[in-house]
């Protein structure tokens, strides 16, 4: 993806977008103050040949943001079709090339939801794909829409995260969003699932659907990342790297508190700390810079894996994670990782080969950062290495999206990829 932005849950590539044309399918005006929420439509292709699936969601940034630019790339290269349908404050963390159709979603709410019903209807009948893919769960209205009434596309739902898996077990939470994840997914014709843990945790709960795994990939990383951002390669410190929003969810709180007990017994280890406070409620006061902890705030996605190959580790001490891109980022580097017993992460690590594998106590972590050592880490670079390549390149996510689309369409083979220079040049 061409164009740097910030590393942040915002999502990779950005795009400026202002459109100026009123959007014909508004149920309500937008909100005063709100961004300019009119439609935006990016040049047509409905003549083009190949496969044509449309895409439809209620957020477009962070990981599935990265997962739409990943779905263009080989879309282009695959003479697939790609349109999206994303609302219109979200457009601009999609790469600019996208045939996109956006919708005025200045929040979350019911008039929203009944505009991208409208908006996915209309884009069905203009199109006329062969897929329609629906993603994250307040898309799963629309899905039902497109079922119930009658729209010949083979469906498919990616939840990018079951939203029951962020409630305590037993809470009102927890049994609505299982109930709604119970049923209405079941209404496509296949449920993506990004992790293996994904696909358990629905077969645990009992939802229905023909669930297929597909993990999430990350582009290779730049050839010309540097290995000494942090210090020079025989600096006998160890440096740890935390990438992320300083929330809950990805346990900032718990590595603090452990961070500090290590720093009591030994003063050779060094946290560097990518990201701040997004979410409300979020600690951006938390680990102050000294001599231990530095602070580099958002990095631009162009200069990430200077970060990441620098590191001797990262450290993802998250309580919840569908996937975890950051554990992909870190192994195309070569870089292995500590992460906590939590949601995907562990079948990601293979403990004591690409990583460890921690329980999510402050006692496990300040354990495992006590008997660190820097030989160790370094004699796992290669196996993290060859877990990217051996399921989180963008070539492996190819391949199963092909299966898939295929198995949903019936073909043996899909269309050939381009002569180069794309299919839709």
């Amino acid at each position: 993806m061409a164009v740097s932005t910030p590393h942040n849950v915002q999502g990779h590539g950005f795009y400026q977008n202002n459109p100026d044309s009123p959007h014909p399918l508004s149920l309500a005006p937008a909100e005063e103050g709100a961004p300019d929420d009119t439609l935006d439509s990016t040049p047509r292709q409905d003549d083009a040949q190949g496969l044509r699936v449309l895409h439809v969601c209620e957020t477009a940034k962070g990981g599935i943001a990265t997962y739409f630019n990943t779905l263009f790339e080989i879309g282009e290269r695959d003479q697939t079709h790609n349109v999206f349908v994303v609302p219109s404050r979200h457009a601009e963390f999609l790469d600019a090339g996208l045939d996109r159709i956006t919708y005025p979603a200045p929040s979350r709410g019911i008039i929203p939801t009944l505009r991208l019903i409208r908006v996915a209807l209309s884009e069905a009948r203009a199109l006329r794909p062969d897929i329609i893919f629906t993603h994250s769960t307040f898309t799963l209205p629309t899905l039902a829409a497109l079922r119930l009434l009658g729209v010949k596309a083979r469906l498919v739902y990616c939840a990018h995260g079951w939203a029951a898996q962020q409630y305590n077990p037993g809470s009102f939470r927890h049994r609505v969003a299982s109930l709604i994840e119970n049923y209405i997914p079941g209404m496509a014709d296949r449920v993506v699932c990004i992790s293996s843990f994904e696909q358990e945790f629905a077969i645990k709960q009992g939802y229905r659907g023909d669930f297929t795994v597909i993990d999430n990939c990350v582009v290779d990383a730049r050839a010309d990342a540097r290995n000494d951002l942090f210090a020079p390669p025989d600096d006998p410190r160890i440096h740890l790297l935390f990438v992320g929003r300083f929330d809950r969810q990805k346990g900032i709180d718990i590595l603090q508190e452990a961070f500090l007990e290590a720093l009591k017994t030994r003063k050779d280890i060094v946290l560097h700390l990518v990201g701040s406070a997004v979410l409300s409620g979020g600690e951006d006061d938390i680990l102050p810079a000294s001599e231990n902890v530095v602070r580099h705030g958002w990095v631009a996605n162009g200069d990430i894996d200077h970060y990441f190959r620098s590191a001797d580790a990262v450290i993802v001490p998250s309580r919840w994670e569908a996937f975890g891109l950051v554990v992909a980022e870190a192994f195309r580097n070569g870089t292995p990782t500590l992460v906590s017993d939590r949601g995907a992460l562990p079948s990601l690590v293979e403990d004591g080969r690409s990583g460890y594998v921690f329980e999510l106590t402050t006692e496990s972590i300040g354990r495992l950062l006590a008997g660190l050592t820097k030989d160790d880490l370094r004699a796992m670079r290669a196996n993290a290495r060859l877990a990217y390549e051996a399921r989180h390149t963008v070539e492996h996510f190819r391949k199963n999206i092909d299966s898939l689309y295929r198995a949903l369409i019936g073909q043996d083979t899909m269309p050939q990829p381009a002569p180069s220079g794309g299919a839709y040049s």
